[in-house]
């Protein structure tokens, strides 16, 4: 389901929910016999993970850390546990925190970031998937002011994602052959939003905030090492896991399973997706329809918030502030010609420009197609529902804000 739809439409941390009697992934492997667990994070509820569904809550938020490297064992600790003639098939959903923040813990980001080797607990036997970037050798994409704290920054995302989660994943998928459970396990490498803590990517709905990896691998019968093109919504991911075991989607989701894409057979491709954003941080209401090759945006609110990682970036900080300004209304981005979304062709008219003007208009080259994809993306809003329609959406303690607080 889209957020509008299942109900969690900001952090969770913040309040938002899941809302009552949404059928969910572990629900659905419930009723196709499988046994399921969750180890680590997981982002649907406030307190209780196992309202989602899940039978088992392993070392799982909010009640212990879900740090990769105090995580995966619990994962490898299960996996030589399971005997595959006695028990039930199993759903295991794994939760790594990391490249949140700093990484695995402060500890680990200074030993990084100064050269140092993350701690010795955490480590591969053999000393695989281990790669440390300096900031000379990243490359700056063309949103972010190419200085030297911004480099640093994405020397430290790309250290910890080869030295914590690779390091995890591949943990993982070592124990699994080695419990001769590979070939009959399907693995999915996924996360829940684009890259983390950097300025117009996460909290946003440019590519690089709803761009997300898909990694799946299952020996039996997936095509190895084939790289697919086509527009997918993680709303098809729910659909495609149920056919995948043979049990029933519910009625009411918005995906659809793209199970026949990977088996070659009739798939009929997504000409869009729709993505949204409501609250996270702070209120930022935007939706957009990407096809493949635009993009459009639709601003409902007069600023966005931007995500900077944990540590100072004031240098890089001072150089974003010429970025920031009121938003446009509407964005419209021609992905062919400019894939970092950089050129905006609809009007530059923003909420204090619709009265008083001082905004230049549309491309006129590209009206039809704005017209189009406005279109569009109205309808999907009504289809679904989507509450940003009638106003304004409220944060859920609005209706509190008058109770007693001590």
């Amino acid at each position: 389901m889209y957020p509008c739809n299942h109900g969690v439409m900001g952090q969770t941390s913040f309040g938002w929910s899941i809302r009552e009697g949404v059928k969910t992934l572990p629900i659905c492997m419930n009723d196709a016999g499988y046994d399921t667990r969750l180890f680590g994070l997981s982002h649907e509820g406030i307190n209780d993970p196992a309202a989602l569904g899940y039978q088992h809550v392993e070392h799982a938020h909010p009640y212990a850390s879900t740090a990769a490297e105090e995580v995966t064992p619990k994962v490898i600790d299960f996996l030589d546990d399971f005997d595959a003639d006695n028990d039930k098939p199993f759903y295991v959903d794994v939760g790594f925190n990391e490249a949140h923040s700093k990484g695995p813990s402060d500890e680990d980001a200074y030993n990084i970031k100064h050269g140092l080797p993350p701690r010795l607990s955490f480590t591969h036997p053999d000393g695989t998937y281990h790669r440390r970037y300096s900031p000379d050798e990243v490359t700056v994409p063309p949103y972010l002011p190419d200085v030297p704290g911004v480099r640093e920054e994405l020397a430290d995302l790309h250290t910890i994602i080869t030295s914590v989660v690779d390091v995890a994943v591949g943990r993982i998928l070592d124990k699994l052959r080695e419990t001769e459970l590979e070939n009959d396990t399907l693995v999915i490498f996924t996360t829940d939003h684009g890259i983390d803590m950097i300025p117009f990517a996460k909290s946003t709905l440019y590519d690089p905030g709803t761009e997300v990896a898909l990694i799946m691998r299952y020996p039996k019968s997936f095509p190895k090492g084939k790289v697919f093109e086509q527009l997918l919504s993680g709303v098809d991911l729910l659909p495609t896991l149920a056919e995948f075991v043979g049990t029933d989607s519910p009625t009411d989701i918005d995906g659809r399973t793209f199970l026949p894409l990977i088996d070659d057979h009739s798939y009929t491709s997504r000409e869009s997706i729709f993505t949204e954003n409501t609250w996270h941080g702070a209120y930022d209401p935007m939706r957009a329809i990407r096809t493949e090759r635009f993009k459009f945006i639709r601003n409902f609110y007069t600023y966005t918030s931007f995500y900077f990682r944990d540590r100072p970036m004031e240098q890089e900080r001072q150089v974003l502030q010429q970025f920031i300004d009121m938003l446009p209304i509407e964005e419209l981005y021609d992905l062919e010609k400019d894939p970092y979304e950089q050129n905006n062709l609809a009007s530059t008219m923003t909420f204090g420009s619709y009265f008083s003007g001082g905004h230049t208009p549309a491309n006129p080259e590209y009206r039809e197609i704005l017209n189009d994809l406005r279109k569009q993306l109205k309808d999907h809003m009504e289809e679904t529902n989507d509450p940003l329609l009638k106003g304004p959406v409220p944060h859920p303690a609005y209706e509190h804000l008058w109770d007693d607080i001590e």
